[in-house]
């Protein structure tokens, strides 16, 4: 298993509960070029995570603290 591989059940599952009918692949491809699956990547912008979202963001729209 490589690197990108042992996040996909993860993907898998958030991807059905948060984006239903979405293909989990097309978010997996999104996490690879975000943060090459690297979950404390930190844009210069200050997005965070393996999706680089904004903390704003992720608190409003999904309800994730940027520190959990």
């Amino acid at each position: 298993m490589n690197a990108a591989d042992r996040w996909d059940s993860l993907i898998q599952y958030w991807t059905e509960k948060v984006w239903p009918g979405t293909d989990w692949r097309l978010i997996k491809c999104q996490i690879r070029r975000e943060s090459a699956f690297d979950p404390k990547a930190v844009s210069s912008c200050g997005a965070v995570g393996l999706m680089q979202i904004m903390p704003a963001t992720g608190l409003g729209e999904f309800g994730v603290h940027p520190d959990r």
